[in-house]
């Protein structure tokens, strides 16, 4: 759930959050305090951003066309009785980020898979 101050902020204010640091190359704090919003909600933002992820809340490892592909090929490879550990879930996330484009910074493939 946001915070009253996060809730408070219209779309076209994140919008243009987003633009200072994505490419002004702002820091994340200065504008974070600008809007007067903790810096943690700023980094998700801009990171949803990078990523394509429209979702408020987790941060997502891949784009959702990407994420859909990702998560059939291991279905399908679980049902052929391969199932993947953890770890080289994540490495295989960071494979698939690589091929589609995403630079390995933005594939937030952490603890949570």
């Amino acid at each position: 759930m946001e915070s009253d101050t996060t809730s408070k902020i219209s779309e076209e204010q994140w919008k243009e959050a987003l633009r200072l640091v994505n490419e002004d190359g702002k820091s994340k704090a200065e504008v974070a305090r600008s809007l007067g919003v903790p810096v943690s909600t700023l980094k998700t933002r801009v990171q949803n951003s990078r990523t394509g992820c429209t979702k408020r809340g987790a941060l997502r490892a891949l784009p959702s066309e990407v994420e859909a592909t990702f998560a059939a090929h291991v279905i399908e490879m679980a049902d052929a009785g391969f199932a993947y550990s953890k770890s080289t879930l994540q490495d295989f996330a960071r494979q698939f980020g690589r091929k589609a484009g995403i630079p390995p910074q933005a594939v937030n493939a952490g603890n949570d898979w």
